[in-house]
Order: structure tokens, then sequence, then C-alpha cells
């Protein structure tokens, strides 16, 4: 490979990482469409690392508050998807407790009581609630909070 090939790919680099967070998982994915050895691959994730356009921690705890407080996701959902995007447990660990413990829990209540309301025309309470446990698991919130929260806000599946 040319040294202005591999400068031009850099600078592409470069730029897909200042344009977002990227995990090195992601980058070595991008780095897969160019006609590349190992070794040059390697090189490039080491200067990207280097000159901070490129860092897992940073990228764990963007992408944990983003996904948290844009998307509402609970700590299963988030911690899944940055397994998936190839970061350390050690890592993963580090953006969760980014989140508030408090925080957690009144997004959990807000969700849960936005989608009771939802739910008004549903007549049958035991529906009802088993639809608002499967909307809360699907947004990766924990179960043994999620039945927390339901039995503060018990009295919207007491039937009429």
């Amino acid at each position: 490979m040319y040294k202005s090939d591999y400068s031009n790919i850099k600078a592409k680099l470069e730029n897909f990482c200042a344009y977002q967070e990227r995990s090195t998982t992601e980058v070595k994915e991008k780095l897969k469409t160019f006609d590349m050895s190992e070794s040059e691959v390697s090189k490039i994730i080491k200067q990207l690392e280097d000159d901070n356009f490129l860092n897992d921690e940073r990228f764990a705890c963007s992408y944990t508050t983003g996904k948290f407080n844009i998307k509402g996701w609970g700590r299963l959902k988030i911690k899944s998807h940055l397994r998936y995007k190839g970061i350390s447990i050690d890592l993963i660990e580090k953006g969760l407790s980014e989140i508030d413990s408090d925080l957690y829990k009144n997004r959990l209540k807000q969700l849960a009581e936005r989608k009771v309301s939802d739910l008004e025309k549903e007549k049958n309470p035991w529906i009802k609630k088993q639809k608002v446990i499967r909307f809360l698991s699907s947004k990766g919130y924990e179960s043994e909070l999620i039945y927390e929260v339901l039995a503060s806000i018990e009295l919207h599946f007491n039937p009429i």
C-alpha cells in the first residue's frame, strides 16, 4: 500500500471517529472495507488511540448516557448492545455507573405510567399489567425494578 493511500485512509477514519464516538470494533469493521494488512489496521488503530480519536472508555460512557437519556433504555439493553460492540465488561460497568440510580428509577416509573395511560382502553387488569411488563422489559429494565415500580402504581391495575 502506498503512503498516500495510508494517509487518506487514516484521514477518513479520523473523520469517521470525529463525527461521533466509535468503538474499536466499529473502526475495525470500517477498516475491513479497505484492502489493508493486519499490521496496517493495527497501526491505524494505535494512531487513532494515541491521537485520542478512539477511546473505548469514552465510547462506553457516551453510549450509555445517550441511550438512557434519549431512548430511555435500561441497563440490560445498554449492556447487551455494548457487548455486541466489543466493549469489555469493565468498561461497560464503568459506563453504566454514569447513570444516577434515582434518575434511573424515575425514568422507569415515567415509562410505566405512560404505558399504563396508553393502555387505558384495556379492561382486563392482568393483560394490561403483562403488556406494561413486556414493554419495560423490552426497554432493558431489570424485572425486580419493574415489579417494584408496578407495585407503587398498582392502583392503575385495579378493576373498576
